[in-house]
């Protein structure tokens, strides 16, 4: 039985919920958005039946912001009004067709890198990412955000440097938000190869007691900017060549980013993943939850059997970490009792976990990711199933 609304209804709803204005007929659209409002006991009904329509449509729902829905919802609803047209279920479903009818496209997002260097004569670039510098690169950042020198300028304040990415979206703000996933990603990468986690470093990508800018820039002139604020950390420079190490495995590391997730191995996509959860770990104040991010990422890494979960890491870990057999040995029993702790903060039998015990367990996780990144043995895997053969090889005596 279809319980769905006609559309007509939703969007009278969403109309009845404005309030009326004088001069809501002679009134641009632009001006008539922003002047009539919605009434504070009205909002529930206008932002349910709002959000009702938005996931009316499938494709609108998850390739539009909701964001850029309601606003340009907003116009469709109050032009009707102005110039007296009444809708109908065509009407809305054309409507809600155009919206999509905008190719999904690229789109570079920017933010900022505050207090780090950038002395390159060029931005770099670090996997899909590329770096700036404010000063010396100014016509590259015109170029890339799609500027004449002219035109439209995105303001960072003070940021000496940027870091941008190119984004697949159809529209400007999902376009931000995609980015900013990313470049937290990137904070965790880096934060994993600094690894310095009793001086607290990290890259963050704004610092602390201001606001970080995102912008998206399209090709067609598209550009949307919202500010959000993030905490503080301590910053490299970002053009020291240790970031790009082929003997530490972070040269490896930008190559794998650069490629297509689909086009990844299976190992490859583990390691982008293990990366991402050690570097959360490494940025974690929270014991226990630098504790449990380091565990996330060892599952990533070598968790084949749901089964045998404990031993399945715990082997591993030995296996490719222990340089003998009684360090072997040592080091399973360790992740033995250390993923113990893990199981218990999860279900609620321990509330609390020592910076020692996240900290044996963080650098575990550290030197698993490092060790798959340069070994050619473990480089070379391409599969969860390669890499059991290859467990199951040392377990038994054999290198490869």
């Amino acid at each position: 039985m279809n319980n769905l609304r006609p559309l007509t209804v939703i969007v009278s709803e969403i109309e009845g919920c404005f309030s009326e204005h004088k001069h809501s007929l002679d009134m641009p659209l632009y001006d008539l958005v922003y002047q009539i409002g919605v009434p504070k006991e009205k909002r529930f009904s206008y932002l349910g039946a709002m959000k009702e329509l938005f996931l009316r449509n499938d494709v609108v729902a998850t390739t539009i912001s909701y964001e850029n829905f309601q606003k340009k919802t907003n116009e469709f609803v109050l032009k009707s009004r102005r110039d007296g047209e009444q809708h109908s279920d065509s009407t809305i479903k054309s409507y809600l067709q155009s919206l999509i009818k905008r190719p999904i496209g690229s789109m570079r997002v920017f933010t900022e890198l505050s207090g780090t260097s950038l002395k390159t004569e060029k931005p770099i670039d670090l996997g899909v990412y590329r770096i700036y510098d404010v000063k010396k690169h100014s016509q590259e950042i015109a170029g890339d955000s799609f500027q004449s020198h002219d035109g439209l300028h995105l303001e960072f304040g003070g940021a000496s440097t940027l870091i941008s990415v190119v984004v697949q979206a159809r529209d400007a703000v999902l376009a931000q938000e995609a980015g900013a996933s990313m470049f937290k990603q990137f904070e965790s990468a880096l934060s994993y190869m600094i690894n310095n986690r009793t001086s607290g470093s990290g890259v963050r990508v704004s610092s602390g007691g201001r606001f970080q800018r995102i912008y998206a820039c399209s090709p067609d002139g598209e550009r949307s900017g919202r500010a959000q604020k993030l905490e503080s950390g301590v910053q490299p420079d970002i053009g020291d060549h240790y970031f790009c190490s082929a003997e530490l495995g972070h040269k490896y590391f930008w190559e794998i980013t650069s490629i297509d997730k689909k086009n990844r191995s299976e190992v490859q996509n583990r390691l982008v993943a293990a990366v991402d959860w050690v570097g959360q770990a490494l940025l974690e104040r929270s014991s226990e939850n630098s504790l449990l991010k380091a565990a996330i990422s060892v599952e990533i890494l070598f968790n084949a059997d749901k089964d045998q979960v404990v031993r399945t890491i715990s082997e591993s870990v030995g296996q490719i970490c222990g340089e003998n057999p009684e360090s072997k040995m040592h080091i399973e029993k360790e992740i033995k009792g250390l993923y113990t702790l893990r199981s218990q903060l999860v279900h609620g039998g321990k509330h609390t976990v020592t910076p020692q015990e996240a900290h044996d367990f963080v650098n575990y996780a550290v030197n698993c990711v490092h060790l798959m990144l340069t070994e050619p043995d473990l480089v070379f895997l391409k599969t969860k199933k390669d890499l059991a053969e290859y467990f199951a090889r040392l377990r038994y005596g054999y290198k490869s």
